[in-house]
């Protein structure tokens, strides 16, 4: 496979995802990218077969909370910079707070219609990637 073209397939994938993301968030990378850490952080030490369906989103109660500071440092951003993200994000009804623990996605922001649709969209794209790719491979 060459190794130039398979980059420029998952650059493409990455680019359209990016793209998405930010509408979804008024074109801002800062809070496009924190919504992603917050969310992937809350879930990532739920088993990665545990919740496959398309539709389904792990409940509040498993998702992991994280501060302020943990997202914050994990993106090189400044504290207060994200913070005022948090706050804004969860004025939208999109996080909440768990008390000191730091804050989740909801369950609720995973199951919107919009929210919905964009998961199918990217399971479709990773479904046109990976066989352009396997392609590739082919040849």
């Amino acid at each position: 496979m060459s190794s130039g073209i398979a980059a420029l397939i998952a650059a493409d994938f990455l680019l359209d995802q990016l793209v998405t993301s930010l509408a979804a968030h008024d074109g801002d990378l800062l809070t496009t990218l924190v919504m992603a850490a917050l969310g992937s952080g809350n879930c990532a030490h739920l088993p990665v077969d545990r919740f496959t369906a398309l539709n389904d989103a792990p409940p509040n109660h498993e998702r992991r909370p994280l501060t302020v500071r943990q997202i914050a440092d994990s993106l090189s951003q400044p504290y207060e910079t994200v913070r005022r993200r948090f706050v804004t994000l969860e004025a939208a009804g999109l996080i909440a707070r768990r008390g000191r623990h730091g804050f989740i996605v909801l369950e609720a922001s995973d199951r919107t219609p919009e929210r919905l649709d964009a998961i199918r969209r990217t399971h479709g794209k990773i479904q046109r990637m990976v066989k352009a790719l396997q392609a590739l491979d082919r040849r």
